[in-house]
């Protein structure tokens, strides 16, 4: 019987579709991130820092109103299994690149090139 009770789509807004947006972008980085062979050795890296944020700058819009350090700090922490001491070093390297303008904002054709490109050399078989 319950069934066949339909329930209404529902649209979201303000503080739960940043909320719901935060969790499926924290996801999807966390998953592709998790397919790079040797990982953890990349685990206080500055590129590693600064490749997160550049996802997530690309990902992300303004409009959205996702804290774009809080979710970078808590992609690494998922990947990395940071303890407390290490997410401060993170948050230290994030607030870095964000004071020092490092994190740039890719053009939608390069940005799917540099991805092609990326997932051809990842994925390459060996002969």
């Amino acid at each position: 019987m319950d069934a066949l009770v339909k329930i209404p789509e529902l649209t979201l807004k303000s503080t739960l579709k940043s909320h719901v947006l935060f969790e499926l972008v924290l996801d999807k980085i966390v998953q592709e991130l998790k397919k790079l062979p040797n990982l953890q050795s990349f685990k206080l890296n500055n590129e590693m820092a600064s490749l997160v944020c550049t996802l997530i700058e690309n990902t992300v819009k303004k409009k959205d109103k996702v804290d774009k350090k809080k979710l970078a700090v808590q992609v690494l922490t998922l990947v990395f299994t940071l303890n407390p001491a290490e997410q401060i070093v993170i948050s230290n390297q994030i607030e870095y690149l964000l004071e020092n303008k490092l994190i740039k904002k890719i053009k939608k054709a390069i940005t799917t090139r540099i991805f092609r490109k990326g997932k051809k050399l990842l994925f390459k078989k060996k002969r």
